[in-house]
């Protein structure tokens, strides 16, 4: 789910190959591209790093081609051994490609997310009345970016045109798959996006059923599936000649034994589980927010992480682990009467991860629950031993680990990247390209793997060639 930036010529990531460097369009793009579309069986929209492809891998589909714009994600979806075309999905023809079998598309959130700038929700019925024209060919996307655009002008607060024509392009993106459809004629569509598309997925699924599908859409949650993290998001599953239906939960909060009704359902996975952490309930995982987003949203609370992690975003690069007891703090959120909230600690899901500058702080925070007492019998808290310094004895007391200190925020550190990867259902060694902070971006875009797994499973036909 990779932001789509200016339209630049397409520029082929073959597993295996050699990336191609950026250049002007010419006039063999358009054979480089159909020479790859015509191996596709699958067609990946805004596929980013890889979320929906490892998914699909694990269900041996293997004649997949995704498209993104952003280099660095085609670059990590490359050296993971993914077929990429690096393009702006809003300016290939989809003829190219004929026919296949599946689309799936995870269209950019920036707009309509909370951690992004919220502009799209301004959009949302625009958007829900052009799915249907769209889809039959009876109204262009670039005739409803016009529409938005005008709207955008009127009721949003932003100062320059320029601004308000690129909120209004990216919006409209998630009108890309109706396109696409619509030119494919694929036997099944997969679709992902924020909860607030609610309404454009709703007018989808009514579409599709016009057009000649089956089709389901609903919210799920990703630590249902056995993702370490708190994750929900608005689904669309559609499939032609039968009704598909949302994957069954393998995991809950609270787990359920086998019965005569079903198999039950695990523990969510929670982020001690997820990250080996033997001593998960004296760490929570902490977001750094900026003021702005505090203002607006309110100030949430640690997360223990005896619990799944909380949603991963592009921010998540600022968020920290944070060692010490869980404690209960006020919920700041609007609406919420300050009532009091746990903290959430590593034996729970991480929350959605943020990563990018409004969120530079996540760290690892311990509580040793140690007591020294100097010569006079004076009691006080052992501090902690440098890095510099040799560790401490351990005894069987000791109860806590090796944690490195982070200086905007004593105590803790920064997540690394090869845990905001398991914690997005990734390995810990996925290649990951380009700077930190874009691959915390990647990481955060990407669609969980087994979530990935779990949707698409609803989605492909029952026994059918994959």
């Amino acid at each position: 789910m990779t932001r789509q930036a200016t339209p630049s010529a397409p520029i082929l990531h073959a597993a295996g190959a050699q990336r191609r460097s950026r250049r002007p369009a010419a006039a063999d793009d358009a054979d480089i591209v159909g020479e790859v579309a015509r191996q596709a069986g699958v067609v990946e929209l805004f596929a980013g790093p890889g979320g929906w492809s490892e998914g699909l891998r694990s269900l041996d589909v293997a004649d997949v081609v995704g498209i993104d714009n952003d280099p660095d994600a085609c670059a990590t979806a490359t050296a993971a051994g993914h077929r990429r075309v690096c393009a702006d999905v809003s300016v290939l023809d989809p003829f190219q490609f004929g026919r296949v079998r599946g689309v799936v598309a995870s269209p950019p959130c920036t707009t309509f997310s909370s951690a992004g700038s919220g502009l799209g929700r301004h959009l949302v019925g625009v958007l829900s009345a052009a799915v249907a024209p769209v889809l039959n060919g009876a109204i262009s996307i670039t005739e409803v970016a016009e529409t938005c655009r005008q709207l955008l002008k009127r009721v949003a607060s932003i100062g320059d045109d320029e601004g308000v024509a690129l909120a209004a392009a990216i919006s409209v993106l998630v009108l890309e798959p109706a396109r696409w459809v619509a030119a494919l004629s694929p036997d099944w569509v997969v679709m992902e996006q924020v909860r607030a598309v609610g309404p454009i997925w709703d007018a989808y699924t009514a579409a599709l059923r016009d057009f000649g599908y089956g089709a389901w859409s609903g919210v799920l949650n990703a630590a249902d599936y056995g993702v370490p993290q708190d994750r929900r998001r608005r689904i669309l599953i559609a499939a032609r000649g039968r009704t598909p239906h949302p994957p069954p939960p393998t995991h809950a909060q609270h787990p359920e034994p086998p019965n005569l009704i079903g198999p039950g359902r695990r523990r969510w996975v929670s982020m001690a589980d997820a990250l080996g952490d033997a001593d998960g309930h004296r760490a929570a995982y902490r977001r750094t927010r900026g003021a702005g987003w505090t203002t607006r949203h309110g100030a949430r609370p640690d997360r223990p992480t005896d619990q799944p992690a909380p949603s991963i975003t592009s921010k998540a690069r600022s968020d920290t682990w944070h060692c010490g007891r869980v404690s209960l703090r006020t919920d700041t959120r609007p609406g919420r009467g300050g009532r009091p909230r746990p903290t959430r600690g590593l034996d729970q899901p991480a929350p959605t991860l943020v990563f990018g500058k409004r969120l530079n702080a996540v760290s690892w925070v311990l509580d040793r629950r140690s007591v020294s007492t100097d010569r006079c019998g004076t009691r006080y808290p052992t501090p902690p031993v440098q890095a510099g310094r040799p560790a401490p004895t351990l005894t069987g007391k000791s109860g806590g680990q090796w944690l490195r200190r982070c200086t905007a925020c004593p105590g803790s550190r920064r997540i690394t990247i090869a845990e905001a990867s398991v914690l997005q259902g990734f390995a810990p060694d996925y290649p990951w390209q380009g700077s930190a902070t874009r691959a915390f971006a990647q990481i955060g875009n990407a669609v969980p793997p087994r979530f990935a797994a779990a949707i698409l499973g609803q989605a492909l036909p029952p026994g059918a060639p994959r």
